[in-house]
């Protein structure tokens, strides 16, 4: 699969992945339009590859004595950071913002592994 391909199609998995916490999680409100999943699915996906590394990097002390479930705070934070970035995306506690992180991540492992295929 070609370079761009890959980001379209990474941008489309974090658009269905938060368009399905959205759906299944109370706490999260998203004003669902094209564009709008394309912004958020686009700004979650550049989060990840870029500032979440960095982020997974320094705090490597807290996610070794934490046996690795620091990870779920960092994945968290950057969620609040997407939702933050837009009027359109709302998460109301911690506990959605929780929710919301499983289901995106394992939406995303679903899609990775049919990409592989």
């Amino acid at each position: 699969m070609s370079f761009l391909k890959k980001v379209c199609f990474h941008i489309i998995s974090n658009a269905i992945a938060i368009y399905i916490a959205a759906w299944f999680i109370s706490g999260i409100t998203f004003e669902v339009t094209f564009l709008n999943l394309v912004k958020a699915g686009a700004l979650l996906g550049l989060v990840n590859s870029l500032i979440k590394p960095v982020i997974k990097l320094l705090s490597l002390p807290l996610i070794f004595l934490s046996l690795g479930t620091f990870v779920v705070i960092i994945n968290i934070c950057l969620l609040y950071f997407v939702a933050g970035a837009f009027d359109f995306f709302t998460i109301n506690s911690f506990w959605s913002a929780l929710w919301g992180v499983f289901i995106i991540s394992i939406v995303n492992y679903f899609t990775a592994t049919l990409s592989d295929k």
